[in-house]
């Protein structure tokens, strides 16, 4: 239970009880690792690496134009987040994005038999430096602790610099105009 307080149960307070526009989300510091500075805003979009790498060419692609896309993984060796990442550089996904928010790789570390291969920073790196786009890197986001909620589908401005996201849109518009068709 000790891992839902704090900084986890607070936000979750705050996007159950509070209005989110204007909201500005922030991580630790030190923690969080600015990849490529600038700002950009759009729409967020994507999830989990490996689940956004499957349905790549599916009718249920998520389409990263002109969004800022999450990414986060649980469980994954480097040499499988390499798979998954390239895949979606040959589609062309990664550069129709405006903006990176890559959350926790938790557990992604090189097995006993690949202690020496590369981690996942470097091939954070290897993809999102050059594409140069503003990017950070282990922003509390994904399948670890302390967590932000981050919703999908709702305008932000990623602010790499200052390593933070700030919510614009009101994420419970769509809620109160969805309608029932009959």
């Amino acid at each position: 239970a000790k891992k839902y307080e704090g900084i986890t149960r607070e936000d979750f307070e705050q996007i159950l009880f509070k209005n989110q526009k204007g909201r500005v989300l922030k991580g630790d510091g030190e923690k969080v690792v600015t990849i490529n500075g600038g700002i950009a805003n759009g729409v967020t979009a994507g999830g989990n690496l490996s689940l956004l790498a499957t349905l790549a060419g599916s009718p249920y692609e998520v389409d990263f134009t002109d969004k800022i896309v999450l990414i986060e993984e649980v469980g994954e060796e480097p040499y499988q987040i390499d798979r998954y990442l390239s895949s979606l550089r040959l589609n062309g996904s990664l550069n129709k994005a405006k903006g990176f928010i890559l959350g926790y790789f938790t557990d992604c570390n090189p097995g006993e038999s690949k202690k020496n291969d590369q981690s996942v920073m470097d091939v954070i790196n290897d993809y999102f430096k050059d594409l140069g786009k503003p990017t950070i890197f282990n922003f509390p986001i994904g399948h670890d602790f302390p967590t932000l909620n981050l919703p999908i589908g709702v305008e932000v401005v990623l602010d790499a610099n200052n390593k933070s996201v700030e919510i614009k849109g009101d994420i419970y518009e769509n809620r109160r105009n969805f309608k029932f068709s009959n």
